[in-house]
């Protein structure tokens, strides 16, 4: 008997290092997520305050919104909703408000290169070009 009390001591033992480690992994993953987080907080607020840009989540798709980008009226707002049509695996410009001529151009290039930030940057740009 006093073998067995042992043994059960020995796999409690195991067991609790266990539970620290994943514990202790949790914590950790749990840290770097946090700082994650803000660092795309910070982001957001930096393209906010810079850019004028905010974005949204809408029924099925994602909006982009812009401001500062007509000098005369900068509060003016400049958007587009944008979704991946999961049949194609594409991205889709369901609006595009006030229209732009280059919008079909600019959504050729996302969806060959997949390179939404750069979308993004150009979409400004073109709305920058035609309203300002």
């Amino acid at each position: 008997m006093p073998t067995s009390i042992k043994e059960k001591e020995e796999q409690i033992k195991v067991l609790e290092a266990e539970y620290q480690k994943k514990s202790k992994a949790l914590e950790d993953h749990a840290r770097i997520r946090e700082a994650h987080i803000q660092e795309v907080e910070k982001s957001i607020e930096h393209y906010g305050s810079r850019l004028g840009l905010c974005f949204s989540r809408a029924q099925n798709c994602l909006r982009f919104m812009f401001t500062l980008i007509d000098s005369a009226n900068p509060d003016r707002e400049f958007s587009f909703n944008l979704r991946v049509d999961a049949a194609t695996n594409s991205y889709e410009l369901l609006q595009c408000e006030p229209a732009l001529e280059k919008s079909a151009n600019l959504l050729e290039q996302l969806n060959e290169d997949n390179n939404l930030s750069r979308f993004v940057c150009l979409m400004r740009k073109e709305f920058k070009n035609t309203y300002n």
